[in-house]
């Protein structure tokens, strides 16, 4: 938790500093360009296309 919340600070502190909002397209593109394993996490995105706007069907039934 320790490690996490302190990865946080840094990213917070370095948008205070530059006057930006945080975007995570920057940190993706700095595991890539870094060959980080964690990039094989990343779920693919399709161009264009925004992984946050798949509506969820709330008519389905769960069992």
């Amino acid at each position: 938790m320790r490690a996490l919340a302190f990865k946080w600070q840094r990213i917070i502190w370095r948008c205070w500093q530059d006057h930006t909002a945080y975007d995570e397209r920057i940190y993706e593109k700095a595991l890539r360009r870094s060959h980080s394993p964690l990039v094989a996490l990343l779920p693919p995105i399709e161009a264009g296309k925004s992984p946050f706007k798949n509506p969820i069907n709330k008519n389905a039934k769960t069992r």
